[in-house]
């Protein structure tokens, strides 16, 4: 038997919207690291925190959104979770570079 959560229609677009958010992430911060120029370095570094910060609060709104039409917004609740957790690591790692790179 199938579990409710894989056989919804949101269960998909929470998992592009993570995968997406990650790798847009790691794009940016690759970039950083192959780019040379301190002012270029961190511009890189800190659009690639953005880009982290702004999926997870889409992932966030999302979620209301979902509640509030009454759907499956326990997904879109794991999918910002997850992203809120990587957002965090994510800025503590970036931090020192932005500040002292």
């Amino acid at each position: 038997m199938r579990s409710a959560i894989f056989s919804s229609r949101e269960f998909r677009p929470a998992a592009i919207h993570v995968a997406v958010t990650i790798g847009l992430g790691i794009i940016c911060a690759i970039a950083a690291g192959s780019v040379d120029g301190d002012g270029l370095t961190k511009g890189l570094m800190l659009a690639s925190l953005a880009v982290v910060l702004v999926g997870t609060l889409a992932a966030g709104a999302r979620t209301f959104i979902s509640s509030r039409a009454g759907g499956r917004w326990q997904v879109w609740q794991g999918a910002f979770w997850l992203l809120l957790g990587l957002s965090l690591l994510w800025f503590t790692s970036v931090l020192p570079t932005i500040l002292f790179g």
